[in-house]
Order: structure tokens, then sequence, then C-alpha cells
């Protein structure tokens, strides 16, 4: 009996990497792949989303194919309904990364299975699901395009195993953060409701402590599925003390490449002296409600007499559903409630050029996320030339801003009312020094660095 279950699941696993093997050579010839040649494949099915993470993904495309032209480069994405042309075409207007979709040699493999991820579809054990969606989804993409080099860029962590143990192909990921971290496992055990530990949980004992084991079992899967990946990146120094914890190895910080040269070309001068920028997608973690809070407290600090100097705040992000609209129409709802609506002003999806203008004309910024893994907004408001407070963690603590230097941090409503009122009384003098010491300071999270660092790690394996 004994002998009957190894052969069942030896056999499988065999004639698996057996079929693995003979579609890997097919698809070499397919891509005209020949001799030290690679093809090598990014797992981002979202790869149309335009955000930070598809930044990434274009930016480490670019700079494979500058280093290593005659590989030939692979993407699972989703099922666009478009052609890849016009995905490339999106990523150059959107991310100005002047990719010649005529020599990059880029493939599309589109999976019909990507709804698998969404969180949507797993209303509880969301984590379990959404992992065990990435396996089924990464199954999917090994059977149809095994590659030699397999490059995740959206932290599908259980698929690593899968592809170097049964696709033979060595394995990079560039994790954004951490799938669970110690600061999530804190927020359960000191039962404090948040967007990711609902309030029925946090007021049961029993209910707490199963969530304890869920959240352990899942960082022991985590771990061994993290173990064998052959190279790690990870994009900030919060994001890599969380994983060497949890993984128990050593990982490379590479920042991500983000939009400092252009910004950095943005006046200094004729700034609206009250005018505060905040640039975030409408989601639960960004903490938009403190933002509103801040201002109200900033407002009650005001002497009387500085009546005109009331602030105002402008609220850009894009909306990616209909959950994310509901959130921005309940931050309207909360600014009237809060006798604020005067002072508040919502920019929803706008275009670049009309965000590039009014982060010209702000003098200001806030980000209020706790624990944000980097904050790309939080580079761009400091090389646009904001004088910005952030929260006091995460990567606008630990990489980004220099406190009292080129930045400032807060902790709660109070102190960001307090920092942001100290800052719009500071004299002309003063702020022209931070705003110049901060724009200084990003040189750092250049497009040209993160290329650079990026094929340094990459050149382990290629």
């Amino acid at each position: 009996m004994f002998l009957f279950i190894i052969v069942g699941i030896l056999l499988p696993i065999y004639f698996l990497k057996l079929y693995v093997s003979y579609k890997h050579q097919k698809i070499r010839t397919q891509y005209s792949v020949n001799g030290n040649d690679k093809t090598v494949a990014f797992f981002h099915p979202f790869c149309n989303a335009g955000g930070g993470g598809e930044r990434v993904l274009w930016s480490a495309i670019k700079a494979l194919h500058h280093q290593y032209p005659h590989h030939s480069y692979i993407i699972y994405s989703d099922r666009y309904n478009v052609e890849p042309s016009t995905i490339i075409r999106k990523a150059n207007q959107t991310f100005r990364l002047e990719l010649d979709e005529e020599i990059m040699n880029v493939h599309f493999i589109q999976l019909r299975l990507c709804w698998l991820l969404l969180a949507k579809y797993y209303p509880i054990f969301t984590l379990l699901g959404q992992n065990i969606g990435s396996l089924i989804v990464g199954l999917e993409a090994m059977l149809r395009c095994p590659p030699d080099i397999y490059i995740d860029t959206i932290g599908a962590s259980f698929t690593y195993p899968l592809f170097r143990w049964f696709g033979s192909a060595k394995v990079a990921t560039y994790t954004h953060y951490p799938m669970i971290s110690t600061d999530m496992l804190q927020v359960v055990a000191d039962n404090r409701s948040t967007f990711n530990n609902r309030p029925l949980i946090a007021r049961s004992r029993f209910l707490t402590k199963i969530k304890l084991v869920y959240y352990h079992l899942l960082a022991c899967c985590y771990r061994m599925a993290g173990n064998s990946a052959n190279v790690v990146m990870v994009n900030s120094t919060w994001t890599r003390n969380h994983i060497e914890q949890l993984w128990n190895r050593t990982v490379a910080v590479v920042y991500p490449p983000c939009n400092v040269d252009n910004l950095r070309s943005l006046g200094l001068t004729n700034k609206k002296n009250n005018m505060i920028i905040s640039l975030s997608q409408f989601r639960p973690e960004k903490n938009q409600k403190l933002q509103l809070q801040s201002i109200s407290r900033m407002i009650d600090i005001l002497p009387k007499n500085e009546s005109s100097e009331k602030p105002l705040l402008v609220m850009i992000g894009s909306c990616r559903n209909e959950e994310d609209e509901q959130l921005a129409q309940n931050l309207k709802k909360q600014s009237i409630e809060l006798g604020i609506e005067n002072c508040v002003e919502f920019k929803l999806n706008i275009v670049y050029d009309e965000m590039i203008r009014l982060m010209e004309e702000a003098s200001m910024a806030i980000h209020t996320m706790t624990n944000e893994h980097f904050g790309i907004s939080v580079v761009e408001f400091l090389a646009a030339g904001l004088i910005t407070v952030a929260h006091n963690s995460g990567g606008p603590k630990l990489d980004i801003i220099n406190e009292n230097e080129t930045g400032f941090l807060a902790d709660d409503c109070d102190q960001f009312a307090h920092q942001l009122y100290r800052i719009m009384k500071l004299s002309d003098d003063d702020k022209h020094k931070i705003r110049l010491k901060a724009r200084k300071s990003m040189e750092k999270f250049s497009q040209q660095n993160f290329e650079q660092s990026f094929r340094q790690q990459m050149s382990l394996l290629l």
C-alpha cells in the first residue's frame, strides 16, 4: 500500500517534468532562442495597470534588454483583449521609458486563470486563497511556456518552488512587500481592528488565537517558498528587514525606479503657501481619513487672525474599481462632517500633466500610510520640491526622509497637524534650503540607478 502511494505521487511528478522539458525545447524553437541565449519570463499578470509595480516591470525588461538584447522576454499576463503593442505603448506614455517595441522581442502569454489572484473571490482566508490561486495560475504559466529564467514582480512566492523544482528554471523575485509581517501578527495579537483585521476578530480572544495560528502557518509556508528563489531583491530597508527575518536569508535592496528626473526640473518658487498635496490610490490601507482629520486639527490650531491662511488639501488619486470609488465618496462625506469641505479638493484619475501642474503649484505634501513598504509618492514629493510630512514608519522613515533635514515625520493626527503648521510658518529661505536638500537626496532613486542595480543582481543568473 505504501509503495502504491509513493508511485502515485512520483509518477505524476515524473510526467510533469517530462512534459515541461519537452515544452521548454519547443518554446526555445518557437522564439528562435539559440545557444546560450535564454528565455526570460516575468510573472506580472496585471501588466497593463499603470502603477508603481508596472513601472518596475517595464524598467526591469528595459534594463535586461539593454545588457542582453538576444534573449527572448516573456510576460505572463491577463487576457486584456488588446494588441501587445498597445500595452507597450501605454507603458511608454505612462512611464516615459522609451521602450522600442520593434526590437525588444517581448512576447505575451495571456493566461486564462488570472481571476484566481483577485482578493474579492476570497472573503475569508484571503491570503491563503490568493496564494493557492497564484500557484494554480503559475502552473498554467509553466505548462504553457516554461522559461530558462523566471522573475516574479508581484510577490507570488508560492510559484517559486513550482518553477525551480518542476520547471528547472532559475528563479528571481523583486518583492515590494512581505505577504505577512511581524507588524501584521502584532496587530492581531493586540486585538486591534484595522483594514485587514475585522472588528469581529479583534473583539474575540478565540478568533484571535485561530487567526494567529493561521498567520504562523502561512509564515512557515512563505519561508519555504521564499527559499526556493535563487536571487531575492526587495524595494526598501523595511521590506528587507521583514523578508530576512521571515525567510532567514540575505536579500538585496534595489530601490524602485522613480520619476525623479522630470520632477527635479520643476520650479521651487511661486508656490501656494497653504496648498498641501496628497497622492495615492484610494485604498483603505492608505489611511486618507487621517489626512482629513489632520487638516481639521490644523485649522483648530491656527490663530484666529490667520483665517485667510487656512490649508487647502488636494487629494490626488486613482480608483481601480467600485470599492475604491466608494471610498473616495466616503472621504468626501467625511470632509463635510468635519466641516472642512471648503479646504479639500478631490482629483480622481487625472492626467499626468495636471498632476505635475498641481505638484509644482503646491508647497507641502502629506502621506499617512502606516508601514508603507517604500513610498514612491514620497520620493516624488521630495523631488518635486514639496516639503513633506509622512508617517513615522516603513520606507519613508528608513530610506527616504532625513527628519528635519529633507522632510518631517508624524505618528498621529495631532503631530501631522502641528508639523504642517510648522512648515507653513517657516521662512521662505528655510523652505528653500529644505527643498534643495530633499531634491539632492532623491538622486539614489533614479531610473538609471534601478537599471544598474537590477542588472547587477540578475547577472548572477544570466
